[in-house]
């Protein structure tokens, strides 16, 4: 073994972790892409202002000396390779890099680990306790060797860096023409300082992995007839990869279609395709394999995501800054998991608050907030437009629209809630990014959920002929959604009233309110199995890809007194 090689490589391991890692890396893509292409001299030359030298050889102490000890020589633009240089010394730095930075992790599961569970724990506590330790050992399989090595031959890494290279120079041109010609403002906001070029690597790893590498999928098409399908059922898999399978039904000859969802990143490395899980499952291995600082988030009521960082705070330069970053952040993380408040034995809700950032539906889905009746108390005055009252509710563009009898808008009104009298048991406007659809349901923790449209008549010459509705819903096992309209005749007399129950809202009509002033339509969602039982009753579900949904469409016809 070459001892200048050796000596090179003890050098190399003396740097900072992460310079370290970068340098190995970028030592390893010159090995393997001379090896497969040995003939080629694109391969054989590596351009001085190339970010491999710029920003991964040249800050490591023993990186360029590793290239020299190989055989490559210095011209006038670039680190070449003869042709004449024995490839055997590039096989034993390929090898020797593997070893001192490759090493394989066992991700075989830990049964000690459940052992560790405080035997006084209730049964909520052991089930979120088990959740953790199942997947913090499932992350480890993202440090596998062998799996990295896999993933690493299906990313096009030449091709990521010449994009970030060609990246790059646009950036340092669009920085020197605004020093040439600055604008206001401008020169004090951008700087050749500010391109990190593993940061912009990441940026076209993310572009290709979304539009080229991976396919989201909601539901398989018909292998017969290739139509649509819809979710049909789950079923158990013998896999250990696949944590459950999927049954989709063709809507049009009844085909049933099967779609395995694998909590193992590495069949997804060939079949590329799945929802946010197996998104996140596959980009956050690759960005573990190109050495970024990453994690992958659950979020057990509705997503997971890939949370990744190039080792310091965006916009920090300085090594010794970004180290004091990074283990700055990991420090309050660690804070913030051994808190327990003063009083740990109280279950009382000052001690266990919900956030106070976040939207509305995204606090009071996770039982955050109050689910409480909340009375907003907007009435919608249908005589107001004359004889003829259309009102319109799009779930997609969650708005409101009434329009005249020739489709013509009179006015609009964005967010449901905003045209509701009342609500009760947390109602929510849920969007499913993975499945592409959206509705309203009741909060997690609610046993029902009430929604209440209040429709008046300020006009004192006019009142009630005919009503009519139409409204969609989603029901699931034993999930229900009931409607009912409450009618009053007489404003100063509101005990003068009927109640009618709803049986079709998908198409109903009634003249059995001719004379009334006063309108409460109320819908209502109850039922469900298990921890979904929420969302087995939805009110207004559509595809997010619907154009002009009517979610929700009220005709109101009047006549003189």
């Amino acid at each position: 073994m070459d001892k200048n090689l050796l000596r090179s490589l003890d050098l190399l391991k003396e740097n900072e972790k992460q310079i370290r890692n970068d340098a190995e890396h970028a030592l390893l893509t010159v090995c393997q892409n001379i090896l497969a292409h040995p003939n080629n001299k694109q391969y054989r030359e590596v351009k001085l202002d190339h970010p491999i030298v710029t920003a991964k050889l040249l800050p490591a102490l023993g990186a360029i000396e590793c290239l020299f000890d190989i055989g490559f020589v210095e011209t006038t633009d670039c680190l070449s390779l003869p042709q004449e240089a024995p490839l055997s010394k590039l096989q034993a730095l390929q090898n020797l890099l593997n070893k001192s930075s490759r090493t394989k992790i066992s991700v075989k599961k830990n049964a000690t680990l459940y052992n560790l569970l405080p035997p006084t724990s209730l049964e909520k506590e052991k089930k979120l306790f088990k959740f953790i330790i199942y997947h913090f050992q499932s992350v480890l399989r993202y440090e596998d060797a062998s799996l990295q090595e896999k993933a690493k031959k299906v990313i096009p890494i030449v091709d990521l860096e010449i994009a970030t290279m060609t990246r790059i120079r646009q950036l340092h041109k669009h920085v020197k023409l605004h020093q040439t010609c600055p604008t206001e403002g401008v020169e004090k906001q951008y700087s050749e300082d500010d391109i990190d070029a593993k940061d912009l690597f990441l940026m076209e790893l993310l572009h290709w992995f979304k539009y080229k590498f991976f396919t989201w999928v909601d539901s398989p098409k018909c292998t017969a007839c290739f139509l649509v399908c819809e979710k049909h059922e789950v079923i158990l898999s013998d896999d250990p990869r696949c944590s459950k399978i999927e049954i989709h039904k063709c809507t049009n000859c009844g085909t049933l279609v099967k779609f395995p969802r694998y909590s193992d990143p590495e069949p997804l490395l060939t079949r590329r395709r799945g929802r946010c899980g197996e998104w996140a499952n596959v980009f956050t291995l690759f960005c573990r394999t190109l050495g970024y600082d990453a994690r992958i988030i659950h979020d057990r009521t509705d997503h997971v995501w890939t949370e990744v960082c190039n080792g310091h705070c965006p916009y920090i330069n300085g090594k010794y800054v970004q180290r004091q970053y990074v283990i700055k952040r990991r420090l309050l993380e660690l804070a913030e998991l051994i808190y327990v408040p003063n009083q740990q034995d109280s279950d009382d809700d000052e001690n266990y608050k919900g956030r106070s950032t976040g939207s509305y539906e995204w606090r009071l889905a996770r039982g955050e907030i109050s689910k409480s009746s909340s009375k907003i108390g907007y009435s919608w005055d249908i005589s107001k437009y004359g004889e003829s009252f259309h009102l319109q509710y799009s779930i997609v563009k969650d708005i409101y629209t009434i329009t005249d009898n020739d489709g013509k808008i009179l006015m609009d009104m964005s967010d449901w809630q905003n045209g509701v009298d009342e609500i009760e048991g947390g109602m929510f406007r849920k969007v499913e990014y993975d499945w592409k659809i959206v509705y309203l349901s009741r909060s997690l923790t609610a046993i029902s959920g009430n929604i209440k449209w209040c429709f008046v008549v300020e006009n004192p010459n006019l009142y009630i002929r005919t009503f009519h509705l139409q409204a969609t819903i989603k029901e699931f096992k034993t999930g229900n959604v009931s409607w009912k309209i409450e009618a009053f005749f007489d404003n100063a007399n509101q005990n003068k009233s009927v109640v009618l129950p709803i049986s079709d809202c998908s198409d109903y009509s009634t003249d059995q309110l001719k004379g009334t002033v006063k309108l409460i339509l109320t819908a209502t969602v109850f039922g469900g199995e298990d921890d979904q039982a929420w969302q087995h009753a939805q009110l207004f579900r559509q595809s997010l890809e619907t154009k002009d949904d009517r979610s929700l469409v009220i005709d109101i016809e009047l006549e003189n007194r």
